[in-house]
């Protein structure tokens, strides 16, 4: 369902139908959170894009979430 309104309220937005962006912002959050559980993370950065102001400090918690480690040499 999340995915459907998603997808809804960026349909809308693409053919200038006026959508409350906080409406649209708390919607995409809420499926980033479906696709970070899902592990689709190869979306996330394309759905946090369309957050607008705030997508790149989503984005940079989604990064920061992820349990990446390095071998320092």
């Amino acid at each position: 369902m999340t995915r459907f309104f998603a997808h809804l309220g960026l349909y809308l937005r693409m053919i200038d139908i006026t959508v409350p962006p906080l409406a649209t912002q708390v919607i995409l959050e809420a499926y980033l959170q479906v696709l970070e559980a899902a592990g689709q993370r190869e979306l996330i950065a394309m759905y946090a894009g369309a957050l607008g102001d705030n997508a790149v400090e989503r984005y940079a918690m989604f990064l920061t979430s992820l349990e990446l480690t390095a071998d320092v040499n």
